[in-house]
């Protein structure tokens, strides 16, 4: 597992408004890929369907939206911040509920 830091860019654009959070997000994951589905997964909320307008796809997912960095070992200083253990949101605190159930790659 590594540790990856999510970065929200450009808040301004249009599919930031199906974000319940638009800040940092720190995710233990198996890859980028891994880390982007579980902020995706614990963040994303439906927005209702406005004639006109297109729907707002999902900014975690978006390398143009969101800038994703590991954060090496050694510079960790969270304690519960290790690289092992299961996928999870380490920073927000109290998102994780949203994954439970969910086999991650």
């Amino acid at each position: 597992m590594q540790i990856f830091k999510l970065v929200p860019r450009n808040l301004h654009h249009k599919d930031w408004r199906n974000s319940l959070w638009q800040e940092k997000v720190v995710v233990r994951a198996p890859s980028e890929q891994t880390a982007r589905e579980v902020a995706s997964h614990a963040f994303t909320v439906k927005v209702p369907f406005i004639p006109g307008i297109p729907l707002p796809r999902d900014p975690w997912r978006q390398e143009v939206l969101v800038e994703a960095s590991t954060i090496e070992k050694g510079k960790v200083r969270e304690p519960d911040w290790l690289a092992g253990g299961r996928v999870q949101i380490l920073d927000p605190v109290g998102y994780n509920g949203a994954l439970e159930g969910r086999r991650w790659e």
